[in-house]
């Protein structure tokens, strides 16, 4: 018999006309006007419920999960979230093995990608690293001692890197299942390096080097160059 869902004023027509007057199923479908199959369990199933909750209106928070039983439960999920929150990283055949000690049961891994996705609504991202040296603390610490000072006595500097390698076309046109060849004019490019020293309103001073700077080359570009200029200026 196909589903059929009925009003709540007529379940509770139905269970009045059958449970005070006593009259047959086939006469409240005549009385009532109803023209879908009703059958006999199913008046059996609205007097149990009627009797156990004395309401007829339905609550979801009461019905069971649809289709076939998960093995895995809350529970399982709720381990697996804290798993990742201790660590990101992990795979998920490492996760299969965490799974599987704490709730011995083995499931698939398309059951853990099932749960990290559609159940945790969890993606897979590219992780950030943090260096173990960094402090939260220190952080605050740093944040705490500097903001006595103006913004605009702030100045911030920060080193990037260019290679003429990295300028090079790796990719080139040529018939299928032909090799595309390249003749470069230099073998080992060089690097350069470019150290700005930025405030607020200004760029103040901007290094270009080949190679690297090392700690006394900037030492020496901060004392002798950005100290210099802002004592000049002001």
């Amino acid at each position: 018999m196909p589903f059929v869902s009925y009003s709540v004023h007529t379940k509770l027509g139905v269970l009045r006309m059958t449970a005070l007057y006593r009259l047959p199923l086939n006469t409240v479908k005549c009385y009532l006007g109803i023209t879908t199959p009703l059958a006999e369990r199913t008046l059996l199933r609205w007097q149990q419920i009627f009797s156990e909750t004395r309401t007829i209106l339905p609550n979801p928070a009461n019905y069971q999960p649809r289709g076939r039983k998960q093995r895995i439960s809350g529970d399982g999920d709720a381990f697996i979230e804290g798993s990742l929150l201790d660590d990101s990283t992990l795979y998920r055949e490492e996760l299969q093995l965490k799974l599987f000690h704490h709730t011995g049961v083995w499931v698939s891994l398309s059951t853990i990608q099932v749960i990290l996705n559609q159940r945790l609504g969890l993606t897979c991202k590219k992780a950030q690293r943090i260096h173990l040296n960094r402090s939260s603390r220190a952080q605050a610490e740093f944040s705490y001692h500097i903001a006595q000072y103006p913004a605009h006595y702030l100045v911030f500097a920060d080193e990037s890197c260019v290679s003429q390698q990295a300028c090079e076309r790796i990719n080139g046109w040529l018939q299928a299942g032909q090799r595309a060849v390249q003749v470069t004019s230099k073998i080992n490019g060089k690097n350069y390096s470019c150290l700005p020293f930025v405030s607020l309103d200004r760029v103040i001073e901007c290094v270009v080097k080949v190679g690297s700077f090392k700690r006394k080359q900037f030492t020496w570009v901060l004392k002798h160059l950005v100290v210099c200029f802002l004592t000049f200026q002001y």
